[in-house]
């Protein structure tokens, strides 16, 4: 079973730190027989439209970081649905047989989505929210 992250290179945020945190999140995800899959800003299908409005929302971030944060729901939906976690999300014993319960939009860590399931209809859903 796939589980996906989203990552885009942003200036003044060290890449060497984040791929190599990105190699122990596939890592520990790879160990629970998942298969971790990086998605990036070429899985996105914005208009310019839609691109404008989500880089005018507030924001106390650097607002390239913000705009990624918001393009990941974008790229689940473009890919079909599924797994998505935060690349700093470790794997400590998910597995894909505990995750077949799931069956709509579900966010395992309470208000923050860092652990994300949903189908390609909900990630569109919660991306129009936005």
């Amino acid at each position: 079973m796939n589980i996906y992250t989203f990552y885009e290179e942003i200036e003044d945020i060290n890449k060497e730190e984040q791929k190599e945190m990105i190699d122990i999140w596939k890592e520990s995800w790879s160990k629970f027989g998942w298969n971790p899959i990086v998605l990036s800003n070429s899985d996105t299908s914005l208009s310019d439209e839609q691109y404008k409005l989500i880089s005018n929302l507030p924001t106390v971030n650097n607002p390239i970081y913000e705009i990624t944060c918001y393009l990941r729901w974008n790229a689940m939906s473009n890919i079909g649905g599924g797994w998505m976690s935060d690349y700093d999300v470790i794997n400590c014993g998910f597995t894909p047989e505990d995750s077949l319960k799931y069956e709509s939009i579900s966010i395992l860590q309470g208000h923050v989505p860092c652990l994300v399931f949903g189908t390609s209809e909900d990630y569109s859903k919660i991306f129009e929210i936005f």
